[in-house]
């Protein structure tokens, strides 16, 4: 109740800071650590601090005392303004869950995050990892997959909804990390601001739970944490990999290369770039942590005078990334993650393969929070990048290649962004619309549909010619279907627009895709008839 009003919040903060060690009963005690870790995510009330310490004195409750103490460690690393600080608190964050393990045995939550601290703190130190990095990422892995084993079996709460998405961002984590380790004794291509993100990704998750509003509305808390240094540094390192991958225009180029060069600088003298690039470029400015009349270079004030065009540009591929990076759909997406990974149930690469599972649940949840995102940008919002979800003002229909760059660019502001092609060739005999490949190959297949969008036309027009790229590689796929059938009458749901099909195989196992369609041809609310 706490978590959903102002007024019983200070009521449950004061039974949680006059706990009682001779009155308290050892069940209260047992529980009050997770209780009181929630709360101090939440509320940031400095009061609970002495509340753990407190609890890592008695016997019943040390160990979670200890591990919820470990979690603030993690978080303040997380804060940190520098590298070298997030490093060293790192480290702090590492050895009080090595003191969680040390205690009691099976602890997977402290092993996970301890073994992952192990690896990324080797990773930042070196581009090449030692040998016993291995070790380390086969301890996250198993603990990972035993996790995963249990809360399969187990029925959990409303509250533990988020755990899900939590697993799919230590899925992320293990693959990325994986990635690093396999070229042992060789310079990686990932940069640790990566790692550290998805680190902050996973805690986020991790830490995150459901609650119901007064309202009855489901939604997801989430720890408030700035992570200013990481969240700007891993901006700098996305317009970095823009500028590699030679997707800009010259002036584009040149305003990407003088905000690098402007950030990187320490010269001050007073000007007024700020203001300008805040109104130039919002989400930039706020993303690289520029506040108004602070000192930067004086690159910035002729780029906001001289080139608006292109920082508005470079504005959007932020706004992009952020909105690729969001969990603020979480009820949403993890809904229609459990209803997919249900259904997959006969999937038995999915199921028994690990490393399918883990990449292709990164690439559903990426394509699952596209179609969230989707669903709730309005015109005015976005204009030329989502006009294809509307009618078109010139009464012909659009092709189903505005879905597929909008899909493919927003995975390229993703984590997925090194291992994503379009329009690959030579794929089970044609070419793909979209490819996303690490250690498995994965294809997603664009369509539209201009006449019947129900799930059995979908799946008959459409569901061969997907998992026909299946042929070399896991028996899964993904159909991303623009829906242009007409929605005067309104849209189905997200719920129902996503599905699994089974497709059959002539002398073969069947083969899975999972459908998405994105609802085109929509009317503004106002303009929706009913009969």
């Amino acid at each position: 109740m706490g978590l959903v009003s102002t007024a019983a919040k200070f009521k449950a903060l004061g039974l949680l800071c006059s706990i009682d060690l001779e009155t308290d009963s050892d069940e209260l005690l047992e529980r009050l650590p997770r209780l009181a870790g929630m709360a101090k995510e939440q509320w940031n009330a400095d009061e609970l601090d002495p509340v753990l310490q407190f609890l890592v004195t008695h016997e019943v409750s040390k160990s979670d005392a200890m591990f919820e103490l470990g979690q603030l460690a993690l978080r303040n690393a997380l804060e940190a303004s520098t590298l070298e600080e997030i490093v060293r608190k790192l480290a702090h964050a590492r050895d009080a869950f090595y003191g969680v393990e040390r205690r009691e045995e099976g602890r997977d939550d402290a092993t996970l995050i301890r073994a992952a601290l192990d690896i990324v703190l080797a990773f930042i130190s070196s581009p090449t990892l030692p040998a016993s990095a291995s070790d380390s990422w086969e301890e996250l892995h198993v603990a990972l997959w035993r996790r995963t084993a249990f809360s399969t079996r187990a029925r959990l709460g409303e509250w533990a909804a988020p755990r899900a998405q939590a697993e799919i961002e230590w899925y992320r984590l293990s693959a990325s990390l994986q990635q690093v380790i396999a070229p042992l004794g060789k310079p990686s291509w990932i940069k640790p601001i990566d790692t550290l993100q998805s680190v902050l990704a996973a805690y986020q998750a991790s830490r995150s739970l459901t609650v119901i509003s007064p309202e009855g509305i489901r939604k997801v808390l989430e720890p408030t944490i700035e992570a200013a240094f990481i969240r700007r540094e891993g901006l700098l390192g996305h317009l970095k990999d823009v500028l590699d991958a030679g997707e800009l225009l010259p002036l584009e180029r040149e305003a990407a290369e003088a905000i690098l060069a402007a950030t990187s600088s320490s010269a001050a003298n007073g000007s007024d770039t700020p203001g300008k690039l805040w109104t130039v470029a919002p989400l930039l400015a706020s993303e690289l942590g520029l506040e108004f009349g602070s000192p930067e270079a004086d690159g910035f004030i002729e780029l906001a005078e001289r080139a608006p065009t292109a920082l508005a540009l470079l504005n959007k591929k932020a706004e992009a990334r952020a909105r690729a990076l969001s969990r603020e759909t979480d009820p949403i997406v993890d809904d229609l993650i459990s209803k997919v990974v249900a259904e997959l149930a006969s999937c038995e690469d999915f199921v028994r393969i690990e490393t399918v599972r883990e990449e292709f649940l990164d690439i559903l949840t990426n394509l699952l929070r596209f179609a969230a995102d989707r669903v709730d940008a309005s015109r005015e919002s976005w204009k030329d990048e989502i006009r294809y979800l509307f009618p078109p003002s010139d009464g012909k229909s659009f092709t189903e290649d505005f879905l597929q760059k909008d899909a493919y660019s927003w995975l390229s502001s993703s984590s997925l962004r090194p291992h994503t092609r379009m329009e690959e060739r030579d794929i089970a005999s044609g070419r793909a619309d979209i490819t996303i490949a690490q250690e498995h190959r994965f294809v997603v297949e664009v369509k539209r549909e201009l006449k019947d969008s129900s799930r059995q036309s979908i799946a008959s027009n459409y569901g061969g010619q997907a998992v026909a790229y299946s042929a070399a590689g896991p028996r899964l796929s993904i159909a991303l279907i623009l829906d242009l059938t007409d929605h005067t009458q309104g849209v189905p749901s997200l719920r129902e627009s996503v599905w699994v099909d089974a497709v059959a195989i002539p002398n073969a196992a069947p083969r899975h895709v999972v459908t998405i369609v994105v609802r085109g041809n929509r009317q503004v609310p106002r303009h929706t008839k009913s009969g």
